[in-house]
């Protein structure tokens, strides 16, 4: 009898895991979760599409931010793209000032030397980071991964 039920309770364990696995394969990648510590709040969004400028040299990336509990954050963006079997990559960053509301903001990304942006797909890796002010600070970061689209 007691075998019986730890043969049961095993096969139930392994058909939640595998049932969360097939869940977690074919689920879209939704925004980021937010970071949230009682003083601090974070979320960022990578907004698509995102606009080529300057011939490809770089790219403005719109975000969505949201920012609480600390007077100013600092923004990063990583985008990569495969161009013509080469890859393109680059980074910008931004400060901002911390509303208690979403906001809206534009971060330029300079393409490195070497591959220029093309119009297409690319991954947008964003990162928003903050210390909450006070005797105690907390700080945190969120990140955001997604596929967007590039146009002129």
């Amino acid at each position: 009898m007691i075998l019986h039920l730890l043969r049961t309770k095993k096969a139930l364990a392994a058909v939640a895991v595998v049932g969360g696995a097939a869940i977690a394969a074919v689920a879209p990648a939704g925004p980021a979760v937010a970071f949230f510590s009682p003083p601090l709040l974070l979320q960022i969004q990578d907004v698509s599409p995102a606009t080529l400028v300057a011939k490809g040299a770089g790219v403005n990336v719109t975000l969505k931010i949201e920012c609480a509990g600390a007077s100013t954050a600092s923004v990063f963006v990583t985008l990569t793209e495969s161009v013509s079997k080469k890859i393109a990559s680059g980074f910008g960053s931004a400060q901002v000032g911390c509303t208690n509301s979403t906001q809206t903001i534009l971060v330029e990304v300079i393409a490195q030397p070497g591959k220029a942006y093309a119009k297409g797909k690319a991954i947008a890796d964003g990162t928003i980071s903050a210390c909450s002010s006070g005797p105690n600070p907390v700080c945190g970061s969120e990140q955001d991964i997604e596929t967007i689209k590039l146009v002129k």
